[in-house]
């Protein structure tokens, strides 16, 4: 047989087996939370090391205060620069605003959604080409939602402008329950799986066993699925024996060596003397439990989602911007954690 042959042969075997390995196309992205966009020289610098291709920004949320007679949009963006990525102007609902608006006003509520991007959308920004909506509708709520949805989908959908909703865990599980809303895409949110008002709780943000539990119809759900996993951290503040406060960007190891605090558990102090403390003013006897995601639960986490869902061109976002909850991880694990989801 002639070498040159038997080699050629081998790289075309080679190459075919190459060619037919399925993977997944994924866009390294995060959520941006807070009301203004002025991300530091650290956060640009880690943004381009991890090659984030999108950032989802909160431009502004929707609630219904109590002394409102209607649905108010709250925390509007203000862009102090203009982000590199492409953007996704992402809205909050509260739950509360789709009840007491109704379903009979969802549609003018849609339209009022609609009108509000686009003001705050910055001129000098490319036309998005998505926009997302984050409420945690109920089966209560689920008509009204689905209604306001299906409104505003059909004016984006007149731009070409696709439309997706964030997924909690319990909707992914229940989707006959809460119903799977009409849109294009849904947005997986996989943390904030415990029950944080429960004063026994470990870790409500993020528990890899618990986790498994809800994605047993995973490869059953209608709609192509995003990803979005946690990098925050808080301290709950348990105080006579119930949690009054989330305490943002609170880690255990900044707050262990303080002599007013003891330490009672694993990841628990108690107040010993009344102090401020992260501009909390805390009492003798108060309790702060501290959660957060460790490099190892966030790559357990990534590992298994990215098993679990089907190849897909898809979103992986990262939860959120900051330099506080960047700083705490590797850009290697981050990339990682990326990486697991090809």
């Amino acid at each position: 047989m002639n070498w040159k042959w038997y080699w050629w042969g081998w790289m075309g075997l080679l190459l075919i087996a190459a060619c037919g390995h399925d993977s997944s196309v994924i866009a390294p992205s995060f959520y941006h939370w807070k009301t203004r966009f002025s991300p530091s020289a650290g956060e640009k610098q880690s943004l381009k090391q991890l090659g984030v291709v999108k950032l989802y920004i909160k431009y502004f949320d929707v609630d219904w205060p109590e002394d409102a007679g209607q649905a108010q949009p709250q925390a509007r963006v203000d862009f102090a620069e203009i982000p590199e990525q492409k953007v996704t102007p992402t809205v909050f609902i509260t739950n509360r605003a789709i009840q007491k608006t109704g379903e009979a006003n969802c549609p003018a509520l849609a339209d009022k959604i609609y009108r509000l991007i686009f003001s705050l959308h910055p001129e000098t920004l490319p036309p998005p080409q998505e926009v997302q909506i984050d409420c945690d509708w109920t089966e209560s709520t689920r008509a009204a939602y689905f209604t306001l949805l299906t409104h505003l989908g059909k004016r984006l959908d007149s731009l070409d402008i696709t439309l997706s909703a964030t997924i909690r865990l319990h909707q992914l599980k229940y989707p006959k329950l809460t119903g799977v809303p009409p849109v294009d895409r849904g947005m997986l949110m996989f943390y904030n799986m415990g029950d944080l008002d429960n004063p026994q709780e470990d870790n409500s943000i993020l528990d890899i066993a618990e986790g498994k539990l809800y994605l047993g119809n995973l490869d059953q759900y209608v709609l192509p699925l995003d990803a979005a996993l946690p990098i925050f951290a808080w301290g709950v503040l348990i105080r006579n024996g119930h949690p009054i406060k989330l305490l943002n960007n609170m880690r255990i190891n900044t707050a262990e060596n303080i002599p007013w605090l003891s330490k009672i558990s694993e990841n628990e102090l108690r107040v010993d003397s009344s102090h401020y403390f992260g501009g909390h003013y805390l009492y003798v006897g108060d309790q702060i439990r501290f959660e957060e995601v460790t490099p190892r639960a966030l790559m357990e986490a990534a590992d298994l989602l990215g098993e679990r869902l089907p190849i897909d061109t898809r979103s992986v976002s990262l939860y959120h911007l900051d330099s506080l909850t960047i700083g705490y991880y590797q850009l290697e694990t981050l990339d990682s954690v990326f990486k697991e989801f090809q």
